[in-house]
């Protein structure tokens, strides 16, 4: 899927989860009050925990061109 701004959204799979993580913690590190979370404790979190979350629920990755810029998770 395209948006009008040029990006690409598309479905996030647990083989995914180091580009999940790099945007989330960039998120977290940009606007800490935004999220049900903090920087502290989802840097804690270990590959398998990366996976495991990804797998339970959908999240989407933006990308424009090679480029990951954003990223939602639906609860």
């Amino acid at each position: 899927m395209r948006t009008e701004n040029g990006a690409r959204v598309g479905l996030a799979g647990p083989a995914q989860w180091a580009t999940v993580r790099q945007v989330r913690l960039a998120a977290l590190a940009d606007t800490p009050d935004a999220f049900a979370s903090t920087l502290d404790r989802e840097l804690g979190l270990d590959e398998t925990q990366w996976r495991e979350r990804i797998a339970r629920g959908p999240w989407f990755l933006a990308w424009r061109e090679k480029q990951p810029v954003g990223l939602v998770h639906v609860r």
